[in-house]
């Protein structure tokens, strides 16, 4: 359960619930609480499932691990339903807890969805529509369908798929696909296979370039933000191919400054890096010491400018 991270807007600190240093803690422990992916698990015989944003508890652990006293726990909890932040339910397992509006402020950002960007701000104090509980957002109709099925059918065919990814192929994917996370019956369905379509024709027909970056991601998994909230579907590969096909690790710079121990280390070093790596490596230099960093950095992007003039 304790895995991953939450989404906290700034604007979260004008709200009620931050003005009391202690409750404030003891709602951000709350939220750190509540499991992030449906949960299963066997209490006194019973078959429990929880859902993300809840959680089964008590009020002994949430005093141990709040740090306040009982009383204030019953507070916390009394005032967080009375502002509808939570739902509250008491019996024999325990004390479940229902953090409303969950799945709004805390899932899969709907822009890897493929869908019309809308991220409201944590705010524990909705105004004006969603005070009245009114839609914030209301998705125009879809005037793209049509385009959509004009480039399916002249990207895709099954036919033209399986000439393309025969069995031997598929399976190699279908490989880096389950690594990734991704369920076995992937690529079965029209609109997956059209979108590994896409794909290829973004490789310009290079399979090996394909996998080469699918590799990539595989290796990198946990320096891409994509995949932080689990990964929704080949569209969103799709969509961001180019970015992923450019996605550049990032080097362990402690090692890097370790062996910095003279002018042409540095420069050796900027050489195999990046510019937004190199910018990054001189900023950390700096901060540990080396005050000659940028003055060196300057004197290396001269040379280079003068090397390839």
């Amino acid at each position: 359960m304790f895995q991953g991270w939450i989404k906290l807007h700034r604007k979260i600190l004008n709200s009620r619930v931050a003005q009391d240093n202690e409750e404030f803690l003891a709602w951000i422990k709350l939220l750190l609480m509540a499991t992030h992916t449906e949960l299963r698990f066997t209490s006194k015989g019973d078959l429990v499932i929880l859902q993300p944003g809840e959680l089964i508890t008590s009020e002994r652990q949430l005093r141990t691990t709040w740090g306040v006293s009982r009383r204030k726990v019953r507070k916390f909890l009394e005032t967080w339903e009375k502002d509808e932040m939570i739902e509250v339910k008491k019996s024999p397992k325990g004390t479940w807890i229902k953090i409303l509006k969950w799945q709004e402020y805390q899932g899969i950002p709907k822009i890897l969805q493929g869908e019309p960007v809308f991220e409201p701000a944590f705010d524990l104090e909705p105004q004006g529509k969603a005070q009245k509980g009114e839609p914030v957002f209301e998705p125009q109709a879809d005037h793209n369908k049509n385009v959509y099925k004009n480039d399916i059918n002249n990207i895709y065919t099954r036919e033209k798929f399986k000439q393309i990814f025969p069995a031997n192929k598929q399976h190699e994917i279908l490989s880096l696909l389950h690594q990734l996370g991704f369920p076995k019956k992937t690529l079965r369905s029209r609109d997956d296979q059209y979108n590994l379509m896409r794909i290829w024709e973004q490789c310009e027909g290079d399979y090996t370039v394909l996998v080469a970056t699918f590799k990539k991601m595989v290796k990198y998994r946990s320096q891409i933000f994509l995949f932080n909230n689990g990964f929704p579907g080949l569209k969103t590969i799709a969509d961001r191919w180019d970015w992923l096909r450019t996605f550049e690790s990032e080097p362990d710079y402690d090692r890097l400054v370790k062996n910095i121990n003279s002018k042409e280390a540095f420069f050796q070093t900027l050489e195999s890096l990046s510019k937004a790596q190199q910018e990054k490596l001189v900023r950390i230099l700096y901060k540990k010491g080396y005050r000659d960093a940028y003055t060196l950095f300057s004197e290396f992007k001269g040379n280079r400018e003068r090397v390839s003039i």
